[in-house]
């Protein structure tokens, strides 16, 4: 086994910023929050303040309500009556993850904290949507998305499954790289939760090491596929802030070339770009496209030739494949994620590997089931 267990790591609270001018939660929004600052204050408290859960009903007039600063919550803060934070365990662009506790069902989780934005107005509504559907996939290696909600300040948040174990990104600065077999048994499971997820219509935009968990599960070391529900809001803040501000939120080394573009939504070929990403670097060591800095990453990404790392000389077909799943034009690339896993499978099973990081049978999830080749009638 090569997998030691981890644990995750509690990281400081960062001060909370300057607080931004008021403005007004989008219309949908507004019936969920009090715009009385004491009763915002009362989330805080030992008393649960009344729930600021999005339901599906049909929304009142929109009411003006004061800005709050994200970054305010402590541990013992409940949100929305149902979770009590616990300790934060991530922090990050978009937000905070908690370690939280299920007051009903006495349990802990995973509450991913979202910080609101101004360039999208809706965020709230549209993290709702994708949290929906990411609640449909169901795969071994796909975090479960258990709930959502909307804190009184304003934050959405998003409940998922507490994992304990360590990042493939954590992994892969400690190892340096794997060895081929290996980083192909590690990102099949992968594969096959997203396949799982193209199914129910979800595309996850941002497959990268530091979004796949390695949880140890008995003998094997599970990789789970984690922030589904989020990735969708992430890039859509990412893009406006691109067109709008010239801005970026975080790197885009893992970005597919039409995310970069815009102007079109992102289907099952952009995962399959992020998913060949990442196997390129388990193997390599590096990121296919990685200058020094974000515009030079744009331009390779959009302009430059992919590279044949020399770790892929003694290897030509499996750089065939992930050659095709980084080609610049998503119509050159494997036509949906069972055929890359398809390819990835009878790689495996030609050098003598029958079963995948998680356990299970290549020849039995990949190669007998025909229909896992078949575009979904949901795909997006």
């Amino acid at each position: 086994m090569i997998f030691d267990r981890g644990r995750d790591r509690a990281d400081s609270v960062p001060p909370p910023a300057p607080p931004p001018p008021p403005q007004p939660p989008p219309p949908s929004l507004s019936r969920h929050f009090d715009p009385d600052a004491a009763t915002i204050a009362r989330e805080r408290s030992e008393t649960p303040p009344p729930s600021a859960r999005i339901n599906d009903t049909a929304s009142s007039p929109a009411s003006p309500t004061p800005a709050v600063v994200f970054g305010v919550y402590a541990a013992g803060d409940v949100l929305a009556q149902r979770y009590r934070l616990v300790d934060q365990i991530g922090h990050g662009g978009m937000g905070a993850v908690w370690r939280a506790r299920s007051i009903s069902l006495d349990l802990d989780v995973a509450l991913k904290l979202i910080r609101r934005e101004a360039e999208v107005q809706h965020a709230a509504e549209r993290l709702l949507k994708e949290a929906r559907a990411a609640a449909r996939v169901a795969h071994p290696s796909a975090v479960r998305v258990h709930d959502f909600g909307v804190t009184l300040a304003g934050d959405p948040f998003l409940v998922m499954e507490l994992l304990q174990g360590q990042s493939l990104s954590e992994r892969l600065t400690e190892l340096g790289t794997f060895p081929f077999t290996e980083a192909v048994q590690l990102v099949l499971p992968v594969a096959g939760a997203l396949a799982a997820a193209h199914r129910e219509g979800v595309v996850h935009r941002d497959v990268k090491p530091a979004n796949i968990m390695l949880v140890e599960q008995g003998a094997s070391v599970v990789p789970k596929l984690i922030d589904f529900g989020v990735a969708g809001v992430s890039a859509a803040i990412w893009a406006t802030r691109l067109t709008t501000h010239g801005m970026m939120l975080g790197s885009p080394v893992y970005m597919a070339p039409e995310q970069i573009r815009g102007g079109t939504d992102p289907d099952e070929r952009t995962d399959i770009w992020g998913l060949c990403t990442v196997l390129y670097e388990l193997v390599s060591g590096t990121r296919p496209f990685a200058g020094p800095n974000s515009a030079t990453v744009i331009f390779d990404v959009l302009n430059t030739r992919l590279r044949r790392p020399e770790q892929f000389q003694d290897e030509p077909e499996l750089w065939s494949i992930v050659e095709r799943g980084l080609a610049k034009a998503p119509q050159d690339r494997w036509p949906n994620m069972a055929s890359l896993g398809r390819a990835l499978a009878e790689w495996a099973l030609a050098r003598g590997v029958t079963f995948d990081a998680a356990g299970m049978s290549l020849g039995v999830h990949w190669l007998s089931q025909p229909s896992l080749n078949v575009l979904s009638p949901r795909q997006k």
